[in-house]
């Protein structure tokens, strides 16, 4: 079901970006994953699962953004850039709280 998300490494991928004709990109299986995700509680999610699923939604955000051109698909497109860029949002807000409450039950109180 994700293999359609399968990308290695962010930074190498977002460098080496092919011409847009050449990314093959199964847009349709991609927006439906993240559409599935925007309906997952963030905590049914491992950390490392988040996190790659953040990496993949940059690089996926990128080329799309690379590829628009005002037409018949914009609109779809433009969903699904939002999908992306939710997800990234979501993603980064819930590691800030968890680990901000993680941190607050860890370390005892100080008193003054």
């Amino acid at each position: 079901m994700t293999s359609c998300l399968d990308v290695t490494d962010v930074v190498r991928t977002l460098e080496n970006l092919p011409p847009s004709s050449d990314f093959s990109l199964d847009i349709r299986g991609v927006q439906s994953v993240y559409t599935l995700l925007r309906y997952t509680p963030m905590e049914y999610l491992p950390k490392s699962v988040r996190i790659d699923l953040a990496k993949k939604a940059v690089v996926f955000d990128g080329q799309l953004i690379s590829t628009l051109n005002p037409g018949s698909e914009y609109n779809d497109l433009m969903d699904t850039v939002s999908l992306f860029r939710e997800y990234i949002s979501r993603s980064l807000v819930y590691a800030a709280v968890f680990d901000r409450l993680v941190l607050y039950h860890l370390l005892p109180p100080t008193s003054s």
